[in-house]
């Protein structure tokens, strides 16, 4: 089925080789692939097609011709893809600067999608500490749509950990939570900034909860209640499964298996049944390289150095 998706693309790029959409998804197809290189060449041709304002959309002279959504200008058009490009620059393949520019091309396109804009605030945040750029970019964000959950989410995650604005931060995380109660991130985040931030442990599992209950495939979520479950209640049975049911969802995270190697060894003086629970993820999970390494290394000679 993969591959039919694929070839039907490239088909449509046949008949349509300037077709901005279509280039963009072979570009997204490329970088699911690994095909950093390629990806970036057909991001860039892309790019290259873009429609300008004054382009009609039944304009059928074939050059530069672009199908625009009926929904969408062409310079939002524009934006969505330098968004797209500068997302694969950063994450994909780590040209920052590269990423910025796409960002700013996007900016420079009167972006007003509150998704796009509340993604480059935080990737100055993270990656530039532009924080003073970052907090006008949130707050133009929210004036294009106040109730944007993503974007709602990423700000509050900005005033709890850049500002200290805690008092704010929970205002925004609610506000968050009340246009999106099933969003996952927003509902773990707030989850952890309760506990780690307020103190409020009873109701930080609340909204572990919800987190899980509203995407049972998140799983970072899934992984954050079984640390809660063990650092907080003590419960290492109940987080060692919801560790397994982490892996299970995304086998391949590495810092989910992380966390679950720290929990093992963290309970190893405290938790007769640790060495059946590490033996059992073994065979559950007998990839896992940080599993491995701790199997190595007799448990009995990790306990010993407690």
């Amino acid at each position: 089925m993969m591959f039919t998706c694929y070839s039907v693309l490239d088909d449509a790029l046949e008949i349509h080789p300037r077709h901005m959409h279509l280039l963009a998804c072979k570009a997204d197809v490329q970088a699911r692939l690994g095909n950093s290189d390629k990806a970036r060449q057909y991001f860039e041709q892309a790019c290259s097609s873009l429609p300008t304002d004054s382009q009609s959309k039944s304009d059928n002279s074939g050059v530069g011709h672009i199908e625009v959504a009926e929904d969408e200008t062409a310079s939002e058009a524009k934006a969505r893809v330098h968004a797209a490009f500068a997302v694969f620059l950063a994450e994909g393949d780590g040209d920052d600067e590269g990423a910025r520019r796409q960002y700013e091309k996007a900016m420079q396109c009167g972006c007003t999608d509150a998704s796009i804009i509340s993604s480059y605030a935080a990737f100055l945040t993270d990656v530039f500490h532009s924080y003073e750029e970052a907090e006008e970019l949130f707050n133009l964000a929210l004036d294009a749509d106040p109730y944007h959950v993503v974007a709602l989410g990423r700000y509050a995650f900005f005033l709890q950990t850049v500002q200290n604005k805690y008092s704010e931060a929970e205002i925004v995380y609610r506000k968050a939570i009340d246009a999106g109660p099933t969003n996952a991130d927003n509902l773990g985040n707030f989850a952890q900034f309760l506990e780690s931030e307020l103190g409020r442990v009873d109701e930080a599992e609340i909204f572990y909860k919800r987190a899980v209950e509203a995407d049972d495939s998140h799983a970072y979520s899934i992984a954050s209640y079984a640390m809660f479950l063990s650092q907080r209640r003590s419960d290492h049975v109940s987080a060692n499964e919801y560790f397994r049911k982490a892996l299970r969802v995304d086998p391949n995270d590495d810092e989910i298996a992380e966390m679950y190697v720290g929990f093992l060894e963290g309970i190893l003086d405290r938790e007769p049944r640790a060495g059946d629970m590490l033996e059992t993820a073994v065979e559950m999970f007998p990839n896992c390289p940080q599993l491995l390494h701790v199997r190595f290394v007799p448990i009995h000679l990790h306990a010993s150095n407690l």
